[in-house]
């Protein structure tokens, strides 16, 4: 977010989404499309944005899923 401001620009709300979950074909602004390419065709993890899921609330989810036993899991059993 910090690079889009300083750009002077600020995409549409479902652009900056798209942009978080890697879905280039979304966004039609040339350089923000190009960098969210750029993250998702690299060769380490880059979380490029989504303040929940780097805040603790993703882990705290998979933690909590963790000790669901399978045969307990919805659809499970």
């Amino acid at each position: 977010r910090v690079w889009m401001a300083a750009r002077g620009g600020w995409p549409p709300a479902h652009e900056r989404y798209a942009f978080d979950l890697g879905w280039s074909d979304q966004i039609s602004d040339p350089e923000l499309r190009d960098w969210a390419s750029a993250i998702s065709e690299a060769t380490i993890p880059i979380l490029a944005g989504g303040h929940g899921v780097v805040a603790g609330g993703l882990l705290a989810m998979l933690e909590t899923l963790e000790k669901i036993p399978p045969d307990q899991a919805e659809g499970g059993g």
